[in-house]
């Protein structure tokens, strides 16, 4: 995919001309970006059709208009850019889809368009007819249009019991809003979801090819897609092994970054301009009209942006986790240790720390759904800083339709089959470990548990309760912490994810032999893992900027540098008040509330 001639033209006449410098190499991903007549279209139009004329068929070459293209039940009326031939009536979708060699846009877009109310059902049906395999095959076919669907415009497929398809709206936290007949909801879609719904059967169409790759042109995608659909739909079509070339012309500044710099492409009067050191200005002023060079420092270095705004969150107060959701993994482990300890009489859980009660709000979301969790065990709430949702006028728990407890003195000694640690002990200052871990033992059964559990890493920055930083413990150093305690067996709901946090048992005795060597070596594991952490991070840093390929999120991630950094500051800090101050109470005074923070819109005001 280079390119090395000085122009590309065509027989429309020499305003079609576009100069390009010596030498300059095209690669198989290319933004294009300029001002308005600055050439985008007119090169991304020729490169296409050379291509075509290049082509000896080893890839589809597809052209994506999206400013000509009209999302409504009448024919798309004028002819698109490249003047392809009229839509043949006869044309099958299915054979667009999985068998045609090159198919434009337009005529993809126009079939389903001509078909819209029958489309799922057509797709659905030939599949079962034509591949002769188990019709779990076909619902895989369904599954991969739900992925872009949910991810897009949130959106969900599936087949009823009578084999009927429906369209579901969904919410942030995936509860289902409003559920129709597919040919029902359909037509309810504003133009830009269905023109998003339609963009879905494009990269469904995009992952399912595999006799050839496909050669992609975009003309302005921004037009029609949410700055955040927009970015979705770059990163599935940039990464896409199916993808042999993928060429976007473009005004939208949030994409640059997902490009390298030597996959840029700049026009400016029909020319492409050289690459050097002010690419990176030309683009920013091209986009924005940039006048200040300090905003376009901060735009071309959101790694450091990332990095600074979670160390900015550590002055700011833990948040209680809002989002009620069955499916949580934190909250699937918990559910299913509970259900191996499960007894013939319920179990009595304590929620130590329990803040918004989020383990009782997704046990009674999963009670609607027919799940009698009363069966299985009694629930009750423990925090001394209840959040202000739960508090009525007078300051106290109202309403609670469980024991909530503000007060260490309130909870019942050997009562507890299951105390449950989710994502608390990281809040609590380091010399209040010792006081916490005498009282959760105190009220554990001799047979109880300690449930602890934590996320790996913190997404959000937060300055807990006390004096000391956040600390976040993993596998190494619960084993020093709690000798005893053992991994919690994975639920099969979540074996083929990634996971996201941890999940030990912990037995009762074990909690109560928690002394002070154990929590130093604990804090001196921390500490050690986190200064490795951070030095193979730094050197990763390092070699992506000497190798000048840019890494993806999955690679080097500034939230995980700063999180990490920040932890390895805490659990020094830690180590040196642990050291001067012990476990001993005597000049450590209580806190009752939680450090306040103004927040930037006080700031602003002030």
């Amino acid at each position: 995919m280079e390119n090395t001639p000085a122009a590309l033209s065509d027989n429309s006449g020499p305003e079609y001309l576009v100069q390009i410098p010596p030498r300059f190499t095209f690669h198989s991903r290319n933004l294009l970006i300029g001002k308005n007549g600055s050439g985008k279209t007119r090169f991304l139009q020729q490169r296409y059709r050379n291509l075509q004329a290049e082509n000896n068929g080893d890839a589809a070459i597809v052209y994506l208009d999206f400013a000509s293209f009209r999302a409504s039940n009448e024919e798309a009326g004028a002819e698109n850019v490249m003047n392809e031939a009229t839509l043949d009536t006869e044309s099958n979708l299915y054979d667009v889809i999985f068998y045609q060699a090159s198919p434009s846009f337009q005529e993809f877009l126009r079939l389903i368009d001509k078909g819209h109310e029958s489309l799922l059902d057509d797709l659905y049906g030939e599949h079962m007819r034509r591949s002769q395999i188990l019709k779990a095959m076909a619902g895989k076919r369904l599954e991969s249009i739900n992925r872009q669907l949910h991810d897009l415009i949130g959106y969900r497929v599936y087949c009823d019991t009578k084999r009927h398809l429906h369209l579901q709206k969904l919410d942030k936290t995936g509860k289902t809003l409003l559920d129709l007949p597919y040919n029902e909801m359909l037509p309810l879609l504003s133009p830009g979801e269905r023109f998003l719904f339609y963009l879905c059967f494009f990269l469904f169409f995009v992952e399912e090819r595999d006799h050839n790759k496909l050669v992609i042109f975009m003309d302005e995608p921004e037009i029609h897609l949410h700055p955040r659909a927009l970015l979705t739909v770059m990163r599935d079509l940039y990464d896409s092994p199916n993808v042999k070339a993928l060429w976007v012309a473009s005004h939208s500044l949030f994409l640059v970054p997902l490009f390298s710099f030597q996959e840029l492409v700049v026009l400016e009067d029909n020319c492409v301009l050289p690459r050097n050191s002010a690419l990176y200005e030309t683009v920013y002023n091209d986009l924005v009209g940039l006048e200040d060079i300090n905003l376009f420092e901060f735009l071309k270095s959101v790694y450091d942006w990332e990095y600074y705004r979670f160390i900015v969150e550590c002055f700011c107060p833990p948040e209680a986790v809002g989002t009620v959701d069955p499916q949580d993994e934190q909250y699937l482990k918990f559910i299913h240790s509970i259900h191996v300890r499960k007894k013939d009489r319920p179990l009595y859980v304590l929620d130590y720390g329990a803040g918004k009660c989020r383990i009782w709000q997704c046990m009674e979301a999963q009670r609607q759904e027919g799940f009698e969790y009363k069966n299985l065990l009694q629930y009750e709430a423990y925090d001394p800083y209840p959040d202000k949702t739960l508090l009525g006028v007078n300051g106290k728990i109202c309403n609670c339709p469980f024991p909530f407890h503000t007060k260490p003195s309130e909870l019942v000694k050997g009562k507890y089959d299951v105390v449950v640690l989710m994502n608390v002990l990281h809040e609590v200052d380091i010399q209040d470990w010792m006081q916490t871990f005498k009282k959760i033992g105190s009220t554990l059964a001799e047979d109880g548990v300690l449930l602890f559990l934590e996320v790996h890493t913190l997404t959000l920055g937060e300055q807990p309760y006390g004096n000391t930083g956040y600390l976040v413990l993993g596998s190494k150093e619960v084993s020093i912490l709690f000798p005893e305690a053992i991994e919690a067996p994975m639920p099969a709901a979540i074996k083929d994810k990634a996971e996201k946090s941890n999940c030990w048992i912990v037995p009762a005795k074990c909690v109560r032999r928690v002394d002070q060597q154990k929590i130093k070596d604990c804090l001196n594991a921390l500490h050690n893992r986190c200064g490795k952490e951070l030095q193979k991070l730094f050197d990763e840093r390092v070699k992506y900027a000497r190798s000048g390929r840019p890494s993806r999120d999955a690679e080097l991630s500034a939230r995980k540098y700063a999180f990490l950094s920040q932890q390895y500051i805490n659990a020094e800090q830690a180590r040196q008040r642990f050291l001067q101050g012990g476990v001993d109470a005597a000049n450590h005074s209580d806190v009752t509330e939680k450090i306040p923070f103004h927040g930037f819109s006080e700031m602003a005001k002030e």
